[in-house]
Protein backbone atom coordinates (compact mmCIF):
# COMPACT_ATOMS: atom_id res chain seq x y z
CA UNK A 1 0.00 0.00 0.00
CA UNK A 2 1.34 3.29 -0.66
CA UNK A 3 1.22 6.02 2.34
CA UNK A 4 0.88 9.58 1.53
CA UNK A 5 3.92 11.54 2.54
CA UNK A 6 4.21 13.00 5.76
CA UNK A 7 6.27 16.59 6.89
CA UNK A 8 9.09 17.56 5.02
CA UNK A 9 12.15 16.63 7.00
CA UNK A 10 14.96 18.78 8.38
CA UNK A 11 18.72 19.09 7.88
CA UNK A 12 18.89 17.08 4.30
CA UNK A 13 16.82 13.75 6.13
CA UNK A 14 13.61 12.56 5.24
CA UNK A 15 10.88 12.61 7.42
CA UNK A 16 10.13 9.48 9.23
CA UNK A 17 6.52 7.74 9.27
CA UNK A 18 4.86 11.22 8.84
CA UNK A 19 7.09 12.78 11.64
CA UNK A 20 9.73 15.61 10.48
CA UNK A 21 13.20 14.64 10.59
CA UNK A 22 15.75 16.50 12.99
CA UNK A 23 15.97 19.85 13.19
CA UNK A 24 17.88 22.07 10.44
CA UNK A 25 17.39 22.62 7.03
CA UNK A 26 14.22 21.38 4.82
CA UNK A 27 15.35 18.19 3.25
CA UNK A 28 13.00 15.64 1.65
CA UNK A 29 9.45 14.38 2.52
CA UNK A 30 9.03 11.05 4.40
CA UNK A 31 5.87 8.80 3.93
CA UNK A 32 3.44 7.84 6.39
CA UNK A 33 1.59 4.57 6.99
Amino acid sequence: VICPQGPPGYNGTDGLDGLPGPRGERGAQGQTG
